[in-house]
C-alpha cells in the first residue's frame, strides 16, 4: 500500500504524543492526557486563571497544568480522528478475467464543521492510486460568500494543489490562507473515472464518487509576529485590531520562524518547570493563558516575570512571551485552524514539530507544488 506520510489523527483538546520540551530544551517530556469535550474548551480544572504577581516567579500551584521536562511521567495522546480511508463498494470481473473495483474516496473535514482559514481539505482512498493526474483533474474547488439578501456570490480563492502525502492520501493546500467566513465548494466528479490500475485490477469511481461537499471557514483571524519589532499583531478579516510587546527565545533557544497553526487547546493556566540545558538554571512557574504552536512545548503564553523585556529583547527559552492581559486578548479569541506566523528569528519551523495542520505549512510553495501529481 505503501508508506503513508499523513497522521489520521488529529488534536482534539490534547497536546501532542511524543517528545515535548519545555521552552525548546530538548529534554523529553511525557505530559499528561487531558482531554475536552470540543477544540477550544479549557482543560478540566482550568476553570479559573491562578492569580500571577507582576515582576516574579510564581509559587507552584497544585490546580495548574502541570509539564516538567525533567522528570518524564505521563503521555499526551492525540484523540483519534472518525474518519473512514474510502470505501471498496463493489468487486467485478471481466471476460478476461480482470477484477474492477469499484471505491469512493473520503473527504476531509465533514460539511458540519466551521474551519478555520488555515484547514487543509484530506482526501483518502482505501488502496494506493497511481493516476493521481486522473484524481486531481476530476476535482474543482470553488468559493462562494452570502451577499445582499442572502444569495451566494462567487468568490475569488488563492490557488491550490493536492499534494500527495502517501499513496493513498492527498491532501489540498491554497498557497495563501483561505478567506474567512467562506463556503468551500469540492465538486468531486470521481465516477467510473479510473485511479489505479496493474495487470490484474482496475480501480474506478463507484456511482458515489462524485458528489458535492462544503467545508465553511470561520472569520479569517491571523497571528504575525516580528522578531525584528518585538511584536505581535492581530488580524481580523484581512484588517488590523491589535498589536502587543513580546519576547521570543534567546541566543540558542531562538523561536520557530514559519507557520503554525492552533490545536484548539490552550490552558487557563499551565506550570512550567524545566532545567536550562546551557546555564544549568531551574524554573517552576505558572503561566497564564497558555497557546500551544509546536509539539516540542513552544508556546503563546503570559510572562509575567518578563516584562521588564516583552517589547524590547529577547530571553525566553522559545517560547512567545507576552504580558498577562495580552496573552489573555490573544487566548480568549483564537480557535482550531489559526495560523501564527512567525519571522525573523533565524530558526526555521520543522515538519517535524508541527501539529497535523501545520505540517502541510512547513513546505515552500515549489516545495508543494512537487508533491502534486
Amino acid at each position: 500500500m505503501g508508506k503513508q506520510h499523513h497522521s489520521k489523527r488529529r488534536v482534539i483538546g490534547t497536546l501532542a504524543a511524543g517528545t515535548v520540551s519545555l521552552g525548546v530544551l530538548g529534554a523529553s517530556l511525557v505530559a499528561p492526557t487531558v482531554a475536552t469535550a470540543d477544540p477550544g474548551v479549557d482543560v478540566p480544572g482550568q476553570d479559573q486563571p491562578i492569580p500571577v504577581p507582576a515582576g516574579s516567579e510564581t509559587a507552584p500551584d497544585p490546580n495548574a497544568q502541570e509539564f516538567d521536562v525533567d522528570h518524564p511521567e505521563d503521555a499526551v495522546a492525540l484523540v483519534p480522528q472518525d474518519e473512514a480511508d474510502g470505501v471498496i463498494k463493489s468487486q467485478s470481473e471481466t471476460k478476461s478475467g480482470k477484477k474492477v473495483v469499484k471505491v469512493r474516496p473520503s473527504l476531509s473535514p465533514n460539511s458540519s464543521q466551521r474551519v478555520g482559514v488555515a484547514q487543509v481539505i484530506t482526501l483518502r482512498f482505501p488502496m494506493s492510486i497511481n493516476r493521481k493526474a486522473n484524481v486531481a483533474d476530476a476535482i474543482k474547488v470553488r468559493g462562494f460568500k452570502k451577499g445582499k439578501k442572502g444569495k451566494n456570490k462567487k468568490v475569488a480563492l488563492p490557488g491550490g494543489k493536492w499534494g500527495w502525502v502517501g499513496s493513498r492520501t492527498a491532501v489540498y493546500r491554497p498557497k495563501k490562507f483561505w478567506p474567512g467566513e467562506t463556503k468551500l465548494r469540492f465538486e468531486v466528479d470521481l465516477k467510473g473515472v479510473t485511479m489505479a490500475k496493474t495487470k490484474q485490477e482496475e480501480y474506478v469511481g463507484s456511482g458515489d464518487a462524485s458528489f458535492v461537499q462544503n467545508i465553511k471557514t470561520r472569520r479569517s483571524f491571523v497571528l504575525r509576529v516580528s522578531n525584528k519589532n518585538k511584536r505581535i499583531s492581530a488580524y481580523r478579516n484581512g484588517k488590523h485590531v491589535r498589536s502587543f510587546g513580546v519576547s521570543l527565545g534567546k541566543k540558542g533557544y531562538e523561536t520557530r520562524s514559519g507557520v503554525k497553526v492552533l490545536t484548539g487547546i490552550k490552558y487557563r493556566s499551565l506550570r512550567m518547570r524545566g532545567t536550562d540545558r546551557i546555564t544549568g538554571e531551574t524554573w517552576d512557574v505558572v503561566s497564564p493563558w497558555s497557546i500551544p504552536l509546536t509539539t516540542n512545548g513552544e508556546f503563546i503564553h503570559g510572562a509575567p516575570w518578563a516584562r521588564y523585556r516583552i517589547g524590547r529583547a529577547n530571553g525566553s527559552h522559545g517560547c512567545t512571551n507576552m504580558n498577562a492581559e495580552d496573552a489573555r486578548w490573544i487566548y480568549k479569541r483564537v480557535k482550531e485552524g489559526d495560523p501564527v506566523v512567525t519571522k525573523g528569528t533565524g530558526r526555521s519551523m520543522p515538519r517535524s514539530l508541527s501539529y497535523p495542520q501545520g505540517e502541510y505549512w512547513t513546505y515552500s510553495w515549489s516545495e508543494w507544488k512537487k508533491l502534486a501529481a
